[in-house]
């Protein structure tokens, strides 16, 4: 059913959810499932008549929607194979919610898109995916909608860091389990230690693991780790329950037919529950199928109190119009955040596009956590898709097209091992900031306006060393203007030399929670920039900077 404009525009109830049950091959009952929710629109204003798509556990779907999607029906297949028939009916329409609204419902992912016929990339507007179908995030998607158009896309995400901030398993002070191997030192408490030792017990059809915490929590996410061996012992089915006193319990989770691939497997599960759910100081796991071993084990567990999902840089894929002769190349840049941007947005007026004085952006540096991977790969995803939005044909000649296709201006992230060579080379340990940037990303293209290259791990050095010829025409030709000179004596030199200027850390400078100083110095203004509390401060000044400069055009939609 072709729909007009008001159907799907800002204002339309366009996120369908669906009340879903599935039957296994050869017959037998319909079982209730989790609900489906669905959003997808490219502002053609058609609804989907056909959906498949794939989870990043393996599961898959396809079905077909009835007129107006009151129902659908089709295939599902869990991540062990297990093939059934899916089918759902209409349970609600809602809004979108919008950038402001707080909501506990699930957010579609949002892509500024390009379309490719001739090999050169053109804009074509935004698109709005959502596809929750209550197991693993979704990878693939592949969609025809009711009026003939076709389009398919290959996410590109990071689920390394799927997991928020909020994690509360640290509050765990006393877990207790119905059995324990406790000869071969295999008992509950290694769960939450993330430790290589795991927790066995012998499974007579139903066995438990009791957590206690230190305060009560909500939890909204939690992580299942499988062990090292014996797949036939993973749990299959099991139920999660929350207690105040330990004696009453509250199931609010169940899973069945789970299937954990591999080994040492993080799997991650939503709840479901909102705001203003009740918080619990104790929580059980009952397991009550396992994969036919006379013997049940997990690695690991993890409590999460918020909904932690991967993040998403962007995709790549393909779009077909109805009247076109065929596909055509479609690619997509997250205009999305997993995570609430540290930083307010700028109000400040626009500067000239070449300063006369150190650089003095309102970025307080008391506001950017950024601290972790896990913090920098959504604020870095951000960044890189504003830069990309606004940036005009002839720039950005060096970032390549795998760059510009996945949205991500970084490198695959620095392993633990080379962070500590590089350590072991310089002689002291990185600053927190600094160091969990590399992990996230080895080099970067354009962290700021003038600043086109960062630095890797293999060639980050003492200034002195990096660029010798550098040091000595900085503190002989410009050392009167310096007020600190030996700054630049003992300062770490991390990044290329952009527009006439280069980044520094000083390990004089030093915080109590381990941050070194950063600074600009530039040949076109006298004397050091302002001083950044840290490396992260420094990068959020800049991007305000950039935002100024762009006369806002480069912040992205919160």
């Amino acid at each position: 059913m072709q729909v007009n404009s008001g159907d799907l525009g800002p204002a339309a109830e366009s996120v369908f959810t669906f009340r879903t049950e599935r039957r296994p091959v050869g017959g037998g009952e319909w079982r209730a499932a989790r609900d489906l929710v669905v959003h997808l629109n490219r502002g053609e204003y058609s609804l989907p008549g056909q959906l498949a798509w794939r989870g990043r556990d393996g599961g898959e779907a396809a079905i077909g929607f009835q007129s107006a999607m009151r129902a659908f029906y089709g295939h599902h297949r869990s991540a062990d194979g297990s093939l059934a028939e899916y089918q759902g009916s209409l349970e609600r329409r809602s809004l979108l919610p919008g950038a402001d609204t707080t909501t506990d419902e699930p957010l579609p992912y949002r892509f500024y898109t390009e379309e490719s016929r001739d090999g050169s990339w053109r804009g074509s507007g935004d698109l709005r995916l959502l596809v929750e179908d209550g197991g693993a995030a979704v990878e693939r998607v592949t969609w025809r909608d009711q009026a003939g158009n076709a389009g398919s896309v290959a996410l590109q995400a990071d689920t390394a860091e799927a997991r928020g901030a909020r994690e509360v398993t640290a509050l765990v002070r006393q877990v207790r389990a119905s059995g324990e191997h406790w000869a071969a030192g295999e008992v509950a408490w290694n769960l939450v230690e993330r430790s290589d030792d795991k927790w066995l017990a012998d499974f007579p059809g139903r066995v438990w693991l009791e957590f206690s915490l230190r305060r009560p929590v909500v939890v909204r996410h939690y992580v299942l780790t499988s062990a090292n061996d014996a797949q036939d012992r993973d749990p299959r089915s099991w139920t999660l329950l929350g207690s105040n006193d330990g004696r009453h319990w509250t199931a609010f989770d169940s899973r069945t037919g789970e299937y954990f691939a591999t080994r040492h497997l993080d799997r991650g599960f939503s709840t479901g529950v909102g705001d203003g759910a009740t918080g619990y100081s104790h929580y059980r796991l009952e397991i009550t199928r396992n994969a036919g071993s006379p013997h049940v084990q997990l690695a690991g567990i993890q409590l999460f109190e918020a909904v932690t999902a991967p993040a998403v840089t962007g995709f790549l894929g393909y779009y077909q119009r109805a009247a076109d002769q065929g596909p055509i190349g479609y690619r997509g840049t997250s205009l999305s955040s997993p995570v609430v941007r540290p930083m307010p947005s700028p109000t400040t007026a626009a500067v000239p596009a070449r300063p006369t004085g150190a650089l003095t952006p309102a970025a307080p540096a008391a506001g950017c956590r950024l601290s972790t991977v896990g913090q920098w790969r959504p604020y870095l995803a951000q960044y890189s898709a504003d830069v990309l939005r606004t940036a005009g044909r002839d720039e950005l000649r060096d970032v390549s097209e795998e760059q510009r296709a996945t949205g991500w201006l970084g490198f695959q992230g620095a392993s633990e091992e080379q962070l500590v060579a590089l350590e072991a080379r310089l002689g002291t340990r990185l600053p927190p900031s600094y160091r969990s940037f590399l992990a996230t990303s080895d080099g970067w293209r354009h962290l700021g306006p003038f600043m086109d290259e960062m630095r890797t791990i293999g060639n980050v050095d003492w200034c002195e060393e990096a660029e010798p010829f550098l040091w000595d025409i900085i503190t002989d030709r410009y050392g009167e203007e310096l007020d600190s000179p030996e700054t630049m004596e003992r300062g770490l030199l991390i990044s290329g030399e952009g527009d006439a200027q280069y980044w520094l850390l000083d390990p004089g400078d030093v915080s109590d929670d381990g941050e070194w100083a950063a600074y600009i110095w530039a040949s076109w203004y006298p004397g050091w920039g302002e001083r950044h509390e840290s490396f992260a401060a420094l990068v959020a000044a800049e991007r305000v900077s950039f935002e100024n400069l762009k006369g806002h055009g480069g912040k992205g939609a919160l």
